[in-house]
């Protein structure tokens, strides 16, 4: 500020008074004299501004017009030395054309002092002093700017003067431009000139100017990014955290804008899989460049933006710093798997430092996901998967999936779902690999019980779908057997899981319906010897047809093909009735189970007919879980009862009519009797009195 800012006058106490004609001769005089006073003062101000060289020829020029008395300057001389001094600044400050035009003016208030007061006769303090003059700051931008740089010896940037610029910033948005304009220009001096902590400091302010600024920071934003860029591809190892309040706006405008933001982009990218031989500057530089991904997706104008297409090039190196685990162990079950997936041992912590980043990435995208963005997110990951083999690893999906699973708006939810199943169906995406249907199996049961929340699909939807994949595992003849048994396994823990999350009182009770309806079985338990007779036929191909379609199972599957199907499927049931239990025990009041409806039991009794004694065992174990949910008798079930127990007793009295049975036969329906006994003990008490004189005669004649 100039020394009459400082100065404490009362304007409106100065006395104003009438000029006689003598005084006005010496007003002229002395008016001249206080205006070149005002004119050195001034010239003092620039002496700060323009440096150490310019203070050097002001003190030769002051030397040569040093006198004992003020010498008053002509008009003319004094434009021509006030238009020298505005020329002759030093490089080291930046003047435009419009600071050139403020001192032009300023001057010209000078000249406009030494005329006639617009006052008439009246003299006053505004005749001797223009006060726009007097307290207007004559800092400029440039000079704010250069005092948060350090000195010489001094390390960092200087706080006060930058809380000075942050102040000028901020009361002076308009500013920012020349601001920007001016720290780009230095940033690349300082850069080319291997200046990095000049650099640094640079870094420093536009970070502040963006955290003080952040309505006006499309002001400066091109200014920031060129800056970023010139950093990124220089050899200095500067990065920052500086971009986490961009919001996109501006490069759905400016045209290059979006091209420069896009290289910075690239850079980041290329940081987030470093190479480096160091291992620690590697880690660092990667964790740099995921931070700075991580700021760019975490944006909410990230996904809406029109260039998005552009910009998915950050997802790969996300899932690029997801540890890949190269074990393929042996999983059978979900419990297996899930503590394959948590297994982190051996992994040092900067990795899973990365590993978090990276995770928290995806689940910042995940979360702002829609079904228009939905496949622009999940295929770059997909072929990440694909390029690597990935598939393969289960730790390395359940990792990746269930994140994102996990941080899905819950009305999105089935896009994911959708995506999996998508991706099992498509032979030429998994290559027809049982061992990668596996894993999206087992990532499927992990999506669908992860928090319990809505899947967005209805159960019989994704039943209809898994069992289909069931029928098409028993009829393959490519695969190993244990591989299909595991496959099959994962399916059966996929279906059970579905029974864990209950929407509405009848959803069990479907799913077994569907489940009953899947064993094709309409009650006929020994084939004609004229139908065995018969030459096989051809069989139809499971994949072209719709599961619902299939109502006759010698259509597409060989007899004991038939027999290994329905034992999978009352694994399947007896599963659903096991995870119905945990449901029912978590229950709250307002939502009372339904029973099992007498139906579902009766139309299945006759499956204790057929020959093959794995799938009766298997029958008896879904029949032992089911009595205990049956329904309630009442005056409406009470018919129903009595329909069951006299279908029970009939096929249990054909059953050992039967000329070949074997003692495992008579083991399987002694524990018939004892569980309906338990369950009907008052019905069963005197019914079963026949069967037990039966079983007697024909262990006597075995």
């Amino acid at each position: 500020m100039s020394r009459y800012a400082r100065s404490q006058f009362d304007i409106q106490s100065l006395e104003i008074y009438k000029e006689d004609p003598l005084s006005q001769i010496l007003k002229e005089n002395n008016q001249e004299k206080i205006n070149y006073s005002v004119y050195k003062s001034k010239i003092s101000e620039f002496e700060i501004n323009r440096g150490d060289d310019y203070s050097n020829y002001i003190e030769t020029k002051s030397v040569e017009t040093k006198s004992t008395e003020p010498e008053i300057i002509p008009e003319s001389k004094k434009a021509e030395t006030e238009t020298n001094s505005l020329v002759d600044l030093s490089d080291s400050i930046s003047f435009t054309s419009s600071n050139i035009t403020t001192h032009t003016d300023k001057f010209a208030k000078l000249q406009k002092v030494e005329q006639n007061s617009s006052r008439g006769d009246l003299f006053s303090f505004y005749d001797i002093i223009n006060p726009s003059m007097c307290f207007q700051s004559c800092y400029n931008h440039a000079l704010l700017v250069n005092n948060v740089y350090p000195k010489a010896g001094e390390e960092g940037a200087k706080t006060n003067n930058l809380s000075f610029l942050m102040f000028y910033a901020k009361s002076r948005p308009q500013k920012l431009i020349k601001v920007g304009n001016y720290l780009e220009k230095k940033a690349k001096r300082d850069i080319w000139n291997s200046r990095p902590d000049l650099v640094k400091v640079t870094l420093t302010i536009l970070d502040s100017l963006i955290n003080t600024c952040p309505q006006h920071i499309n002001l400066i934003s091109k200014n920031a990014v060129n800056i970023f860029y010139e950093v990124l591809v220089s050899n200095m190892d500067l990065l920052t955290e500086v971009t986490n309040t961009h919001d996109h706006t501006t490069i759905d405008i400016d045209e290059s804008f979006h091209a420069k933001y896009l290289q910075v982009l690239e850079q980041f990218c290329k940081c987030c899989t470093s190479d480096d031989a160091n291992e620690q500057k590697r880690n660092e530089t990667r964790l740099n460049g995921l931070k700075a991904i991580h700021s760019v997706v975490s944006s909410n104008t990230f996904l809406i933006s029109p260039k998005i297409d552009s910009y998915l090039i950050v997802i790969q190196p996300l899932v690029e710093n997801i540890l890949i685990s190269n074990s393929n162990a042996n999983i059978s079950n979900v419990e297996e798997a899930k503590a394959h997936a948590l297994n982190k041992t051996n992994v040092g912590s900067d990795a899973l430092e990365l590993e978090n980043v990276a995770l928290k990435s995806i689940s910042e995208l995940m979360q702002k996901v829609t079904p228009a963005t939905f496949e622009k997110i999940i295929t770059p990951i997909y072929s990440f998967l694909n390029d690597k083999d990935q598939w393969s690893y289960l730790h390395y999906l359940t990792k990746i999936l269930k994140i994102a699973m996990d941080s899905i708006q819950n009305q999105n939810r089935y896009l994911l779902i959708t995506s999996l199943f998508k991706r099992l169906n498509d032979a030429k995406s998994n290559n027809n690999d049982i061992k990668i249907k596996t894993n999206i199996i087992f990532v499927l049961t992990f999506v669908i019980t992860s928090n319990e929340r809505s899947i967005g699909l209805t159960c019989l939807e994704l039943l209809d779908n898994l069992t289909k994949h069931l029928l098409i595992s028993v009829n393959d003849k490519t695969n190993s057997k244990e591989d299909k048994e595991v496959f099959q396994s994962a399916v059966i823990d996929c279906i059970g899981s579905l029974a864990r999350n209950i929407y509405y009182p009848e959803q069990t009770n479907d799913m077994l319906s569907f489940l009953i309806n899947r064993l094709c079985f309409n009650g006929d338990a020994v084939k004609p010897k004229e139908t065995m007779l018969k030459p096989p036929l051809e069989k139809k191909v499971i994949s072209t047809v719709s599961n619902a379609s299939i109502n006759d199972l010698n259509d597409y599957l060989d007899a004991e093909d038939i027999i290994k199907y329905r034992i999978v499927i009352f694994h399947c049931l007896r599963r659903v009735l096991e995870n119905r239990k945990v449901s029912d025990s978590n229950t709250s009041l307002n939502h009372t189970p339904v029973g099992i409806p007498f139906e579902l039991i009766t139309s299945t009794l006759k499956i204790l007919l057929t020959d093959s004694i794995e799938q009766k065992i298997e029958y008896f174990n879904f029949l032992a879980c089911a009595l205990p949910y049956i329904a309630s008798v009442g005056s409406v079930n009470a018919s129903k009862q009595s329909m069951l127990n006299k279908e029970y007793h009939l096929v249990l009295y054909d059953y050992l009519n039967k000329s070949d049975l074997k003692v495992i036969d008579y083991i399987l329906i002694y524990n018939l009797l004892i569980v309906t006994l338990n369950q009907f003990f008052v019905e069963e008490t005197f019914m079963i009195i026949p069967l037990i004189d039966k079983i007697q005669v024909n262990i006597y004649y075995i």
